[in-house]
Formats: structure tokens, sequence, C-alpha cells
């Protein structure tokens, strides 16, 4: 997230962003260069059936990172996730819930 210091976030794409979630691993896919080195855009657009209609993700291969301290920040972050995994928080903010789940990248 280039606009918010190079966040990381997490992205949770199950039932109407199924389609959206295959979308992305097939772009993930079609590239022989390191997962860490390509740039994906995401915007938001509405989507509509019959007289319903949500917002939904779409993703775009835009390339690779040119910045060589942002490429090694994000070649340091996979090789710790390759170690370590991540932590899932599940809780819903309440401050005596606990929840969360470590999964491995």
């Amino acid at each position: 997230l280039p606009d918010h210091g190079n966040m990381v976030c997490g992205l949770s794409l199950s039932r109407s962003q199924a389609k959206r979630a295959k979308d992305l691993n097939a772009i993930l896919k079609m590239s022989t260069l390191p997962i860490f080195s390509r740039v994906i855009s995401m915007k938001t657009e509405t989507e509509t059936r019959d007289t319903n209609s949500w917002k939904n993700y779409r993703f775009k291969p835009s390339g690779v990172i040119q910045d060589k301290q942002l490429f090694d920040l994000c070649k340091r972050l996979y090789e710790e996730l390759q170690i370590k995994g991540f932590v899932v928080d599940q809780s819903d903010g309440a401050q005596d819930s606990e929840t969360s789940v470590v999964v491995p990248f």
C-alpha cells in the first residue's frame, strides 16, 4: 500500500469474490519473476445482478518494483514470511478477545 507507508494488508477473497480470487491467482502464476518483485494494482468496482449490487475487487498486473529499497524490503518480508508464516487476527476487536491463527506463507 504505497499511499500508506507500504503497510502490509491481508484480503479475504471468498463468496462474492471467488472469481476475483481466481483472477488474482492467475496473475500470480503467469509470471516467472519472483512474487515479491511484482506490482499488482487493485481497485474496487460495483457489480450488479438483477436488483442487487455490491463492491468487488479488480486486480491488474502493473509491472515490477523499480525502487531498489522497496524491492529489498519486499524480498526481506517474503523471506521472513516463508520461515515464520503470519498471524491472522480473527477477533471482533473486543479487548478480551484473543482469537488468532498462524498461517504458513
